[in-house]
């Protein structure tokens, strides 16, 4: 394949990969095989920066392949390797290597942050149009939401948190009016992230700004207290603008009396995580290898809340959709015990010790870990992909700063 053509496909099969990756869309599976093909076609140009790669990394795709082949292995002696679960495991493995033979890390940023604005501006759009149209605009909760976002909203606002800290890496080697432009690209995610009321995203970003002046800005604690009284004030005048964020995090609760049975009205994981701590207490649970079958832990789940939503508005809501834990360490240990726990917390162990001289692979992982807290990303298409993508990121970026000066702006 010639040169010409080698940069052109790997430009196209990139922007239709990441086009149906931030997007949601099922056909992303396709997008992977031609990207593969296209890899293989194009093998004595992407071999060596594959090869490259996997060797800088080793250890840490052997943790990775650990913490996966403990998944197989228990799923082959509980014989449940035909859930989709497992399907959805490869999924990380592969969309965790597929884009190592890039050289440029910078043309997939740009590419994600052009498809992401799509999304963002049409969102935006939709959002705005739900304003001037309805009598009660309400971004608070309801299943009309995830429609005008057109991505889940949990999902949604980890590729909005992630486009933030790809405009900071881009401002890194930016000048001019360029860097400008990704300083208002990154301030425009930061509004749209307040507008669809993200919580666990914005705390994220919240907590990796305080990382970043507290360990990583190289300037005397002075500044650094500057720093951390204007992100106070920042947060403070966001939520005083913001009613979706006042309702989002039940800030009014905090006047009143038994603060935990007002959220269980209004946040489903109080009742999903009590459920979850309560399995693991049960005499018959086996801590060290855990319930086995997903089906178990799905009955077991719904069982836990048709007794705990009796006198709770949710009830319907919850006995409908079933809801998995919310957490994906949490249902790690529940579903393969403290080993299965302790490989997969083993990755962001590992990964937390390679990256951590370095802001924004740091706060890419730290993103990733907290979505982890909230979410169970290996049960959905989206999420699998996505946590493989953010893992080679973390390591690819990582690689770029090798031998040079800590991240700072």
């Amino acid at each position: 394949m010639s040169e010409k053509l080698s940069k052109i496909g790997s430009v196209f099969f990139l922007s239709v990969y990441i086009f149906f990756l931030v997007f949601g869309f099922k056909i992303v599976n396709i997008a992977l095989i031609a990207l593969i093909l296209f890899v293989l076609l194009d093998w004595k140009r992407t071999k060596k920066n594959i090869y490259t790669y996997l060797k800088s990394y080793k250890i840490a795709y052997a943790v990775i392949g650990i913490f996966l082949g403990y998944q197989f292995l228990h799923g082959l002696f509980f014989q449940e390797l035909g859930e989709k679960r497992f399907g959805l495991l490869g999924l990380v493995a592969l969309s965790s290597i597929v884009l190592s033979w890039l050289s440029d890390i910078r043309v997939l940023l740009k590419i994600y942050l052009s498809v992401l604005t799509v999304l963002a501006v049409r969102g935006m759009a939709n959002v705005a149009n739900y304003y001037f149209d309805s009598i009660n605009f309400n971004m608070v909760e309801g299943g009309h939401i995830n429609g005008l976002l057109l991505v889940s909203r949990p999902y949604l606002g980890f590729l909005l948190a992630l486009g933030i800290l790809f405009c900071a890496y881009l401002i890194r080697f930016s000048y001019g009016k360029i860097k400008w432009f990704y300083c208002g690209l990154s301030f425009f995610y930061i509004v749209y992230l307040i507008v669809i009321g993200n919580r666990i995203q914005l705390v994220s970003l919240v907590f990796v700004l305080l990382i970043y002046i507290l360990i990583y800005l190289k300037t005397n604690w002075k500044y650094k207290t500057l720093g951390l009284i204007a992100v106070c004030l920042s947060i403070l005048s966001v939520f005083y603008f913001s009613t979706t964020l006042k309702k989002r995090f039940e800030l009014s609760s905090f006047n009143q009396s038994e603060i935990i049975e007002q959220l269980k009205e209004q946040e489903p994981r109080i009742i999903i995580w009590s459920c979850a701590k309560d399995l693991a207490k049960e005499r018959d649970f086996n801590k060290f290898i855990g319930l086995g079958k997903e089906k178990l832990l799905q009955a077991k789940m719904a069982d836990c809340y048709d007794v705990k939503t009796k006198n709770n508005r949710l009830r319907e809501y919850f006995m409908k959709s079933l809801f998995g834990t919310h957490n994906q360490f949490i249902e790690y240990y529940l579903l393969t015990g403290f080993l299965g726990f302790l490989t997969f917390t083993g990755v962001f162990f590992y990964f937390w010790k390679i990256l951590k001289k370095e802001f924004i692979p740091m706060a890419m992982l730290i993103l990733l870990f907290n979505f982890c807290m909230v979410e169970n990303l290996m049960n959905v298409q989206l999420g699998s992909y996505l946590f493989g993508f953010v893992i080679w990121l973390c390591l690819s970026i990582n690689q770029t700063f090798k031998h040079k000066n800590n991240f700072s702006f």
